[in-house]
Order: C-alpha cells, then structure tokens, then sequence
C-alpha cells in the first residue's frame, strides 16, 4: 500500500529542534522507503527543496539535497498536471481548505493511496477513500476503518 506525505513530515526529519517530531518522522520515513511505500509529488518536491535551502541549510548540504531529489525522483513522483490542477480546483471549492493542501489531496486521489500523511490536514479526515493521518497525534500511523452500523432489514 502506497502511502502519500505531505512536504511538513518530510521537512521535520531534519528539524533538530523539533525533537519528537524528528524522531517520528525520520523512523516512518525510513518504513516506508525500505517497504516501497513512499509516495509524494512534484509539488512537494519542489516545497521541500525550497524550505530545506532556508531553514536548513547550515544542516543539509546542496549536495546531500540533490542526492534526496534524485531518491524522491526514484519513488515515481505523481506530476502535477493540468489535469490534478483542476481536479485541485474542485477540492478547494467543496471543502474549504487551503490551495496548496488541495493540490495535495488531489496528488494523492490520482495515485489512489489511502493514506495521506500530514499535519496540515484535519487528522482522520477522509476524502473519498483517501484517509488523513497526522502521525505526530498519538503515534498512530495506520488508517482507521470508519465505524458504521448497519440495519438489519
């Protein structure tokens, strides 16, 4: 099962002051490399190298950089296509989140994972059956299976 991140969980992996965060996110990083799992999108790409040559550059060199660009490269990122830009469009309009989260949720819709990894993102939020999971809440990282009763007819 592909698991989608969000460019703040891969961001805390290399935020030192961000103790248990880093510690969370570099172990489920790391779980999901090794198992194949990982997904993002050139978006997120493009966000992490931006906030990682500002915020981190005293701690991450250009060169360690390229080196995670090319590993992100290899995981088959989604590309962000006119296509998923106006599917984006919808999910801003029909559910009052942020442009930038929108074309995220949509990146991870088109890649048909069900789950997205984020802490922008109301936790255990579902789209469709693309699930939410904040994985700094309470140290789970799996998907919740909704809760439903049925009638007997």
């Amino acid at each position: 099962m592909k698991r989608f991140f969000d460019t703040n969980v891969l961001l805390y992996q290399y935020d030192a002051s961000e103790g248990r965060k880093q510690t969370i996110a570099d172990a489920l990083i790391k779980r999901t490399l090794a198992q194949g799992e990982f997904l993002i999108s050139t978006q997120v790409m493009m966000e992490f190298y931006h906030v990682a040559t500002r915020k981190f550059a005293h701690t991450i060199s250009l060169q360690r950089l390229q080196r995670l660009m090319l590993e992100f490269a290899d995981s088959e990122p989604v590309l962000v296509s006119p296509a998923l830009i106006l599917e984006a469009t919808s999910i801003h309009h029909d559910n009052s989140i942020s442009w930038r989260d929108s074309t995220i949720v949509a990146a991870a819709l088109h890649a048909e994972v069900d789950v997205l990894y984020s802490e922008d993102l109301q936790n255990h939020r579902h789209f469709g059956n693309l699930q939410i999971i904040n994985p700094f809440l309470g140290g789970v990282h799996e998907p919740q299976t909704p809760y439903s009763v049925r009638r007997k007819k």
